[in-house]
Order: C-alpha cells, then structure tokens, then sequence
C-alpha cells in the first residue's frame, strides 16, 4: 500500500533543485499569471527586464539605463559576479491601464 500523499503539494521544484528546476518555476509563473500580452510585446519586454536585471545584479549593462543608473560610469561592486547571476523564470503581464506592463523575473 503507498503512504498517503500530503494534503498539498508544491508545484516548485526542492531547495538546491538548481537549473533543473527552472521549467517547473516557469511553469508555475505561466500558470499563476496566465498571458495576456501579444508574444511579440512579451518577448521584448522580457528581453528588456532580463538587460535591466542583468545590469542592476552584476554592473554591466547599465550605461543603457542612464534614468534608472545614473552614475553608471563610477566605479561599483557588483552583487553577483555574471557566472553566477541566472534567471530562473520570467513573464511579463499586463499591469492596470493600457500601455502599463509589469515583468516577473526569478
């Protein structure tokens, strides 16, 4: 006889899964937040806020973003070096009035 399963499950993958695990995260964001953006808006603006969090954790990048960095010429130390920086997931949603869009990123 098999043991009784838990009353919930989590759909995430176990702590320390690593790049294994990142489909199921995927999965659970598309599920959570189903789309509701044309895939081409999507796929820029995802491409967008992977730059931006790329340049915020690690430094590089930012002269791209001079409103949101604006000191990026001045010597900083990054949070994350870039082989260790990754994106797990990411989705990006609709977000209140017309033309307002928000990115998840984990």
């Amino acid at each position: 006889m098999k043991p009784p399963q838990p009353a919930s499950q989590s759909a995430l993958p176990p702590h320390g899964e690593g790049a294994a695990g990142d489909r199921a995260i995927q999965q659970a964001l598309e599920a959570a937040w189903p789309a509701d953006l044309d895939a081409r808006d999507e796929r820029q603006l995802l491409a967008a806020g992977r730059e931006l969090l790329c340049a915020d954790a690690t430094g590089i990048g930012r002269a791209k973003w001079p409103r949101v960095f604006p000191d990026a010429g001045q010597h900083l130390t990054p949070a994350f070096a870039t082989a260790r920086f990754r994106i797990q997931a990411a989705i990006a949603r609709r977000d209140g009035a017309v033309g307002q869009a928000v990115v998840h990123l984990v």
